[in-house]
């Protein structure tokens, strides 16, 4: 294998690392919507239950804070998720910059602190951040 063939099938394989790991950050969101819709229903539950007689309201109150316990921990697993996802990409960013520019001499610039704005794993991460907080200002 020559080094130009080397180049693009890293090049190749760079491309597909990346385009990877935003179609598992789609999955993963897919996933926690999914926890997030099951913690409304059981919440909801909760409600109707407390409301019918069928559990006390102290009873209610501790089902509630376990399902405030258990979204804060899988928000935070999310968040940490798409963190590390995030870090990922910018790494084979700066490995497809690199194999750029060594066979053109150019490359694109690096992303900056402004594009964070631009991505959606910033928007899935404040989403997670959220969540728990809207359900404990529920609560409390």
């Amino acid at each position: 294998m020559t080094p130009a063939e080397f180049t693009l099938e890293r090049y190749k394989y760079v491309l597909g690392q990346k385009k990877d790991l935003n179609e598992k950050s789609f999955k993963l969101a897919t996933v926690y919507q999914a926890a997030v819709i099951l913690a409304c229903g059981a919440t909801y539950k909760v409600v109707c239950d407390a409301r019918s007689g069928v559990v006390t309201a102290q009873e209610g109150l501790a089902f509630e804070w376990a399902i405030f316990g258990i979204m804060t921990l899988a928000s935070l697993f999310f968040a940490l998720l798409i963190a590390g996802g995030l870090l990922s990409w910018l790494k084979y960013r700066r490995d497809e910059a690199d194999i750029e520019f060594a066979v053109t001499g150019t490359c694109r610039p690096a992303p900056g602190r402004s594009d964070i704005l631009r991505w959606y794993e910033t928007y899935l991460i404040i989403g997670a951040v959220a969540v728990p907080l809207i359900h404990l200002s529920i609560l409390l």
